[in-house]
């Protein structure tokens, strides 16, 4: 018996397949992915800084209330305005704060201005305290107590009206722009005529903002004459302030001008120190007032006070045409003469006032 030995067949041992990923693949993978994120992480970051970015423009361009260029709240059209008695602060620079510190405004204008007029006159020889300095004592304007909680309540109300959505529509606006640009023009001229300063002196009349005094002081002027005019030039000093300009000259058969060849802005110094100098001035000397007079044309005032009380020869149409847009107020002093033609055609074709005084009765005051 024979053993057979059947040999089956053997099946083949199947082994997975395994895929094998090079590192550098795997590598490559993790950082797209990394780039992905921040990616998505930037976009992210500009969203929120644009949404700042928006929240930062409309809160800038919210309206803050009625308040002018200079930060300040406008006070109601009621409020008198002090320093050049506007009815309508916005345009004329003013408001209720103001009035609190006009004289520390003065004070640092006069400051800068008042170095115009350091030159000193040799005949001021007076010591004596200038009359004007009492007059502007009384003059001062007192401050008002409630402009500080004034100016409170009217930052509380722009805040407060901040806060209200805007409703008028562009039609509304448009209308309210034109009445605005309006007014602020009507009121700006108003606020240039408050500048002019209304002088009077011997009942000539003089506005404007910018004027010389020519007083005669030769030996006819001696005593109740020569004093007279200078109280009358002291008063017309204390209409003006610091926004007015002004000169003197006194003269006789030669002059004797205050500031040389200059206008002087009216400041309490320069105001204080020309008082001085009109009350240090005597009479003596003989009556030549033409070349005073046409140095004083020189300097272009609005007006020029002349005072004379002697008889000259004159150019009238000389003197006319050299005055150009000034107009000369004439003062004769007389006492037995009948009043001048000359310096009444002097005053009227400078379209200046003339009058006449008989200096008789001066004598007797």
């Amino acid at each position: 018996m024979s053993n057979s030995i059947h040999s089956t067949p053997q099946q083949p041992i199947k082994v997975p397949r395994t895929i094998t990923v090079p590192v550098n693949q795997q590598q490559q993978q993790h950082q797209q992915q990394d780039k992905k994120i921040l990616f998505i992480l930037a976009i992210a970051i500009l969203v929120f800084l644009l949404l700042l970015l928006l929240l930062f423009l409309s809160y800038m361009n919210q309206p803050v209330g009625n308040s002018d260029q200079s930060g300040y709240p406008l006070p109601n059209q009621n409020a008198a305005s002090e320093t050049n008695g506007g009815t309508d602060t916005a345009s004329s620079g003013t408001d209720i704060t103001s009035s609190a510190n006009t004289d520390q405004v003065h004070t640092q204008n006069e400051q800068g201005i008042d170095e115009l007029g350091d030159e000193t006159d040799t005949t001021t020889t007076n010591p004596d305290k200038p009359l004007s300095e009492k007059n502007s004592n009384n003059n001062k304007t007192p401050i008002s107590e409630n402009s500080s909680q004034n100016t409170q309540e009217a930052v509380i109300d722009s805040e407060t009206k901040s806060i209200e959505p805007d409703k008028t529509t562009a039609g509304e606006k448009l209308a309210n722009k034109l009445i605005e640009e309006q007014n602020t023009t009507n009121n700006t001229n108003f606020s240039l005529e408050q500048h002019d300063a209304t002088l009077r002196i011997f009942g000539t009349i003089g506005k404007g903002s910018s004027f010389v005094f020519v007083f005669d002081r030769s030996g006819s002027m001696r005593g109740p004459r020569i004093k007279n005019a200078q109280l009358e030039l002291i008063q017309a000093l204390e209409s003006l302030n610091q926004q007015h300009r002004f000169n003197i000259i006194f003269y006789n058969d030669e002059q004797f001008p205050w500031k040389k060849n200059s206008l002087v802005s009216a400041t309490k110094k320069n105001k204080n120190n020309a008082v001085t100098f009109i009350e240090g001035i005597s009479a003596g000397g003989k009556t030549e007032p033409l070349k005073p007079l046409l140095d004083a044309i020189s300097y272009k005032p609005d007006f020029i006070f002349f005072l004379t009380d002697g008889a000259f020869a004159l150019n009238l149409d000389d003197v006319c045409q050299k005055a150009g847009k000034t107009k000369i107020n004439v003062i004769q002093f007389e006492s037995d003469s009948a009043p001048s033609t000359l310096l009444q055609k002097l005053a009227e074709r400078t379209q200046g006032d003339y009058i006449y005084i008989n200096i008789g009765q001066l004598d007797k005051l």
